[in-house]
């Protein structure tokens, strides 16, 4: 099979780009399709949606032979993680705010899998959870959403913030 390098524009967060590029592969994840491409030194995920224009060139390529497709992007996947929610808040949950919590997606259902239940047991089951958070806005918003079933233990800067909009919402509710 002779790999064809391609052009590009693609519509990104940031604008608009051409690229000339190495295809490499295709993944449908979520029900969207995603294109894997390497662009000089990078490997790009590009969102085939966004992909603005195309054209395959003339000049060919050797496709790398290490390069496994399914094990790239779970790599990828990984760092966008990483990436996506350098930061840990740790939260007191009780069992039904774990299972709210799970469900806001793979970060939070693996947090609350790795859970530690307080001892003793009491009868709401409170355990810690340590959560990756994409910010402290983010991280209040998230302890909102679970109330009254979860509070933010640290960072103090998440407290603080839950403590603030909590105490403007009671405020805003109490008055007619």
């Amino acid at each position: 099979m002779e790999c064809r390098r391609v052009e590009l524009r693609y519509l990104s967060w940031k604008g608009e780009r051409d690229w000339k590029a190495e295809p490499l592969g295709l993944v449908l994840t979520g029900g969207s399709w995603y294109a894997v491409a390497r662009a000089g030194a990078p490997t790009l995920t590009l969102k085939v949606a966004n992909i603005l224009a195309l054209s395959v060139g003339e000049e060919s390529f050797e496709r790398p032979a290490d390069f496994e497709l399914a094990t790239w992007w779970q790599a990828s996947l990984q760092r966008f993680e990483r990436e996506l929610r350098p930061q840990v808040a740790v939260l007191r949950v009780t069992a039904e705010g774990r299972r709210r919590l799970a469900e806001k997606g793979s970060y939070a259902a693996q947090a609350v899998a790795a859970a530690v239940a307080e001892k003793p047991a009491g009868p709401q089951r409170w355990a810690r959870v340590n959560l990756p958070i994409e910010s402290v806005d983010q991280a209040a918003r998230l302890v909102m959403s679970l109330a009254p079933e979860a509070e933010a233990v640290a960072p103090a800067a998440v407290r603080e913030r839950v403590a603030e909009w909590a105490g403007q919402l009671a405020q805003r509710h109490a008055t007619a």
